[in-house]
């Protein structure tokens, strides 16, 4: 039989995100499984492509590409949680580089990373972007505290709501208290 040089492209970033999905969650919860996973699912497609199930399988592999990008490693103020966070510090980053220190050393596996950059500021999820929009008409609700006059404000300011404002407040509150840490995110790309 001929051998045939056989080239295998892996989406990193994708391929973590999905393998959960593909295998047991104890069978990719290291680095070392996950590597084992990956020598594994790229036999098991030599195989299929080949026809051939000897122990061979190698021979027929020109290389394996593994693409990915190194971690983003800058440091930002999260808006909500109210906290720094170090990217360069985050078990994300430290989990990816041991996966690619381990993929180095895998034979027949090329390691191509990219660089992730941040492109804009923290952004809130579109779907609560939309229900945030549309409070402001709840707001109208303060349009009655008068304005200060100079830098002095009044020591004391009583509201009269009616039914339907006292609800567009509490609504308003509510889902402001539902913001939580995962409803933003740094855009990176």
């Amino acid at each position: 039989m001929s051998h045939r040089n056989i080239a295998i492209l892996i989406d990193g970033g994708f391929f973590l995100k999905r393998l959960p999905k593909l295998v047991n969650a104890d069978d990719c919860d290291t680095v070392t499984k996950v590597t084992d996973c990956i020598r594994r699912m790229c036999k098991q497609h030599i195989r299929f492509l080949t026809g051939d199930s000897s122990r061979q399988w190698h021979q027929h592999v020109y290389r394996i590409f593994f693409y990915d990008a190194l971690p983003y490693d800058g440091k930002a103020h999260h808006p909500i949680d109210n906290r720094a966070i170090d990217f360069a510090k985050s078990d994300v980053a430290k989990y990816r580089h041991e996966l690619f220190d381990a993929l180095r050393k895998q034979r027949k596996v090329a390691l191509r990373l990219g660089k992730v950059n941040k492109d804009r500021d923290w952004t809130i999820n579109p779907r609560y972007t939309k229900k945030l929009l549309k409070t402001r008409e709840w707001l109208s609700a303060l349009d009655q505290i008068p304005s200060p006059e100079g830098d002095a404000l009044p020591d004391e300011t009583s509201l009269t709501l009616t039914p339907e404002q006292t609800q567009s407040l509490l609504n308003l509150r509510d889902l402001w208290s539902s913001l939580d840490g995962g409803t933003v995110s740094l855009g990176l790309h």
